[in-house]
């Protein structure tokens, strides 16, 4: 992607302070945050203690400062949005799987699990990612509810990271910078939600077979942050669950919730499936809760930013409600509807696969040829997924500091923000930067990750 289908570097003025403050201290700069894993800066104890491979694990040094604006705005959209789709999913589909499965074209193995996952609420945990246009308003480019909030632990290491260096967190200090604690917030509402507590066991599980699982600093660091706050739990796979008793146990022990880092199983006769039909059992029948919920796999699908969006147009919801919505949320239409006009009007539009993740699939149609764009549309349009097309929302490309074993580097990255939402409450966010200036966010194909503050 061209530099120039992006916004103007937009960095804020406390971040860019933040920059001249670390370019007067190189030296001690590249001591307490020197990546090396043979002997890594004390400011990266805590990764390393983590297992994270800080010479492959790329992030930013440059926090990204957030306003008490920018943060209330954040809070407004979030409660704006998950508020309406919850009108939409009673007034539109009366919380129906068959009217809901049909519009958002969902798998099978996806709608008996939404049957089930209905009694629980949807939104419970969510990570919506957030692009700030070049005047500083937020906008909520895609929803994610129901996921294992990638990033959820490694959101407060990064933030604590300053600490272990006095001159930076007095720095942090001064301008009045803190960060809220996702973990914290989770483990508070795990305790009011769950009744968890040290007596109880959670475990955060995966499936052990997987090739493109999540790396082990991420159960391991959640596990870590879990139990800081009064919350035991330990990372496991679903293989290494017993699940024919009256409870799910592990290790001899009764497991009384599962953080979920894993998949639905898509109906292929074997081990996963047969699991998971067990797993769906022990959840319908309340033996074991579930966080991250059945249906999150059906609420990332981004079928519903658009049936949400073509709602707060028509003057079906509320007008001050669709008005909040309008505000945080950008156009957004199923292509089927829209094909003809967004055809010729390129610059303006994104085409996404409504159940695509990490920017899989995505055509950037400022970044796109006309002929291929048009192609690109009709295959949406004639082929069997569902795609959806949103008004662009150009990310900005920001200076931020980043350090390798040659230096401190200051380099453009294209940037965005994963926010952490938990019991439908903003719970913390982390920075997520792509250094090519594409839509990158995915930490092991190069994405930086860095800490977000606020002010």
């Amino acid at each position: 992607m061209d530099s120039n289908d992006l916004c103007l570097p937009a960095i804020t003025d406390q971040e860019a302070d933040f920059n001249h403050w670390l370019q007067t201290r190189r030296t001690d700069t590249q001591r307490y945050f020197d990546p090396d894993p043979a002997r890594p800066g004390t400011a990266l104890s805590e990764m390393a203690e983590l297992s994270v491979p800080l010479d492959a694990w790329p992030f930013v040094l440059t926090p990204q400062f957030l306003s008490r604006g920018a943060l209330a705005a954040l809070r407004t959209g979030l409660t704006a949005i998950l508020d309406g789709i919850d009108i939409v999913l009673r007034e539109k589909f009366q919380h129906d799987p068959g009217r809901l499965a049909a519009a958002l074209r969902l798998p099978p193995r996806q709608r008996d699990v939404y049957r089930i996952g209905a009694a629980q609420d949807w939104a419970r945990i969510a990570r919506p990612d957030v692009v700030f246009d070049s005047s500083g308003a937020p906008w909520f480019v895609e929803l994610n509810a129901g996921t294992p909030l990638g990033g959820i632990a490694m959101s407060a290491v990064l933030a604590r990271m300053y600490d272990a260096w006095p001159e930076s967190a007095e720095y942090l200090r001064g301008v009045g910078a803190t960060y809220v604690d996702t973990v914290r917030a989770l483990a508070e509402h795990l305790a009011e939600v769950d009744r968890l507590d040290r007596s109880r066991l959670m475990v955060v599980a995966y499936w052990g077979h997987e090739d493109d699982n999540m790396p082990s600093h991420s159960y391991l660091g959640l596990v870590r942050a879990l139990g800081r706050y009064g919350i035991t739990a330990v990372a496991a796979a679903v293989e290494d669950l017993d699940l024919d008793g009256e409870y799910i146990r592990y290790d001899g022990r009764r497991v009384d919730a599962l953080y979920r880092f894993f998949d639905e199983s898509d109906g292929t006769p074997g081990l996963k499936d047969d699991r998971w039909r067990h797993l769906v059992e022990h959840v319908d029948r309340g033996s074991v809760s579930l966080v991250g919920n059945l249906v999150g796999n059906v609420f990332v699908n981004k079928g519903f930013l658009a049936i949400l969006s073509e709602a707060a147009a028509s003057g079906s919801l509320p007008s001050s409600l669709a008005e909040r919505i309008n505000a945080a949320l950008p156009w957004t239409r199923m292509i089927d509807d829209v094909a003809e006009t967004v055809a010729q009007q390129r610059s303006a539009y994104v085409l996404k696969p409504a159940d695509g993740c990490c920017g899989e699939g995505l055509v950037f149609g400022p970044a796109t040829e006309q002929s291929a764009w048009e192609q690109a549309i009709d295959d949406a349009v004639t082929g069997e997924e569902l795609w959806v097309v949103q008004r662009v929302v150009r990310p900005p490309v920001l200076r931020l500091a980043s350090l390798g074993t040659g230096g401190m580097t200051f380099s453009e990255f294209s940037t965005s923000t994963g926010v952490f939402a938990v019991g439908r409450r903003f719970a913390g966010a982390i920075r997520r930067c792509d250094p090519t200036l594409g839509l990158n966010v995915t930490p092991s194909l190069g994405a930086a990750q860095g800490s977000v503050h606020v002010l």
